[in-house]
């Protein structure tokens, strides 16, 4: 999670850095300015919060002064601190409300300047993501799945279909490693140390969907969380990689 100072532009911020990193991403910019305003609206709200409580205390060592005397405090003292209590309750209930509003914005972490950019996916230029797909369907070279038969899969290639589509992996595989792609395979059947190191490093970053139980699901589709486990202390990391599976 990014520290939150980052888009405060009076705490030495800036936040079009974290604009810049979200285009390279190619991930929705106005999440930002969406973080910036419930950031803006809760540390106003965070001050009145403030501000009622120092009244309470000021109302509540007026009450104090009238119980040492043994004295009954006026109604309109014992009404001011009625109002600062339902005060300090409806900021406390929208803090909380503006807190879990903006940790929840999810901006990716920022992206490291050395880091190439790289084309938008399939589906955000407006290619479908499932050409493949469509094209064997229409020629007949693939044919649908029974529900529950294959695990994350809906169709599968046949016949001629089959070698069209391991044609097409290939051509992508080698394309993407002439421009210096690292290519990595999904791992199939993760075993548990690796899954415990992988977990440490998702904690570590504040990642929410942790543990083991869940990282067992998800490792299957996440080989450069698998690669980061094995290789933090051996050597860098790649700058660019592409995930290979033929499951999904």
């Amino acid at each position: 999670m990014l520290d939150i100072d980052l888009f405060r532009v009076d705490r030495g911020g800036n936040p079009d850095i974290v604009r810049e990193s979200q285009r390279r991403r190619h991930k929705d910019v106005s999440l930002v300015d969406k973080v910036i305003e419930l950031d803006t609206e809760w540390r106003s709200t965070r001050g009145g919060l403030d501000n009622a409580k120092k009244v309470l205390n000021q109302v509540q060592k007026k009450i104090g002064e009238f119980m040492k005397k043994k004295e009954s405090p006026p109604p309109e003292l014992m009404k001011e601190k009625q109002d600062a209590d339902a005060e300090i309750t409806k900021l406390e209930a929208k803090e909380k409300e503006l807190i879990e509003a903006r940790d929840n914005t999810r901006v990716g972490n920022l992206v490291h300047e050395d880091a190439p950019l790289v084309a938008a996916p399939p589906a955000q230029r407006g290619l479908p993501a499932d050409t493949l797909r469509r094209c064997l369907m229409a020629s007949g070279l693939a044919e649908p799945v029974a529900s529950g038969t294959v695990p994350s899969r809906s169709w599968r290639a046949v016949g001629d279909g089959l070698l069209l589509q391991q044609q097409w992996l290939s051509h992508a595989l080698a394309f993407l490693s002439a421009r210096g792609f690292e290519l990595l395979h999904a791992p199939l059947q993760p075993c548990a140390d690796r899954l415990d190191k992988l977990d440490k490093l998702r904690r570590g970053r504040g990642e929410q969907g942790t543990g083991v139980a869940v990282l067992a699901t998800r490792l299957a589709t996440d080989p450069l969380g698998a690669l980061h486990a094995c290789r933090c202390a051996d050597g860098p990391l790649p700058l660019m990689a592409w995930i290979a599976s033929d499951c999904h």
